[in-house]
């Protein structure tokens, strides 16, 4: 019998699960975390990016290294 062959769940993350789960825990940040881990794969367009840097500088006051390192982090 041939081995089943399991694709990963793809999610689209919007900006509110990214701030949530980067800043506070609960359930965003166990889908980072299955993000982070390989488990799931995320698809996020350039524009929620933008938007996550814009939110986590001006409403959360990361610095820019901190705000670079997170999106180079969810790009890959």
């Amino acid at each position: 019998m041939p081995a089943e062959s399991k694709s990963k769940s793809k999610v689209v993350i919007d900006t509110n699960v990214f701030v949530s789960g980067l800043t506070f825990k609960g359930k965003p940040r166990e889908v980072l975390d299955l993000i982070w881990r390989g488990d799931i794969e995320a698809c996020i367009s350039s524009f929620i990016f933008k938007e996550l840097e814009e939110t986590l500088k001006k409403d959360f006051s990361w610095d820019r290294d901190q705000i670079k390192h997170t999106i180079e982090k969810n790009q890959s």
